[in-house]
């Protein structure tokens, strides 16, 4: 008797120090997300680092500075060119980036242009990733890449690195098409151009017809397609290219979105 309680004492002690040991694992591994690993993810998201936070958040209050004939005048291209060396001749060494600044732009220049190409080279980076994921479609991607440029860069800095062109909506609702349609496969083409119309004139809003001057021979033909996808996969060759040559034809005479 005296050894079955023995027994019984020591698988108690023995379940005591198992969940001991694992209440240790889980709290060192919340600690560690917590602490550590969350702190690494929010700091890969920010638009400036130890060195150029002050003068970052002075820029973001006049961007207007960035288009005086002090700084380059094709900001973005510059900011590309440079990424470019640091990641390529550089070895990323940032303090080689800092040092050539400091050489070629003397005084405010430098530290300006520090502060706007670590937020730049910090969004290229975090962009980076999702540009070269698998699982997302054009759309996605955009969306995504566009919600990130807006979480780096006020409004005033956004507008000059990336300046607005109406080719970009069209190009836009290229990608939204090929994302409706992937997602929906089974639609006809009624309903599909239903959907798009809507879409279209969403997209573009009171810039329709400047916005669809954009959308060249290539495009209108792309979109055609997608939208007749399950008219056309029974059709022959010949018959492909006759029926899209007369929806292409209704297109051009702007009966095809009426």
């Amino acid at each position: 008797m005296v050894l079955t309680k023995t027994i019984k004492m020591m698988n108690k002690r023995k379940l005591i120090f198992f969940i001991l040991l694992i209440l240790l694992v889980f709290i060192s591994f919340t600690v560690y997300f917590l602490f550590f690993k969350n702190d690494a993810l929010l700091r890969s998201k920010k638009p400036f680092d130890s060195g150029s936070e002050v003068t970052w958040k002075q820029l973001s209050d006049r961007p207007d500075l960035l288009l005086t004939e002090d700084y380059p005048s094709d900001l973005k291209n510059f900011l590309d060119e440079l990424f470019g060396k640091e990641t390529y001749e550089w070895g990323a060494d940032r303090s080689v980036t800092y040092d050539y600044l400091v050489l070629h732009y003397p005084g405010e220049r430098a530290s300006v242009l520090y502060a706007i190409y670590v937020a730049y080279a910090n969004y290229r980076d975090e962009i980076a990733k999702w540009e070269k994921d698998p699982n997302l479609n054009s759309w996605e991607k955009q969306e995504k890449i566009l919600q990130i440029r807006n979480d780096f860069f006020p409004k005033g800095i956004k507008e000059i690195l990336f300046p607005y062109h109406p080719s970009q909506t069209a190009q836009s609702f290229l990608y939204y098409t090929e994302n409706y349609v992937q997602k929906n496969p089974y639609k006809y083409s009624k309903e599909r151009k239903s959907h798009l119309l809507k879409k279209r004139q969403s997209l573009y809003g009171e810039q329709l017809h400047e916005i669809a001057k954009w959308e060249n021979q290539n495009l209108k033909i792309a979109i055609t397609k997608m939208i007749y996808a399950r008219e056309l996969e029974v059709m022959n060759s010949l018959e492909k290219e006759i029926f899209l040559q007369r929806i292409l034809s209704d297109e051009s005479h702007a009966d095809f979105w009426n």
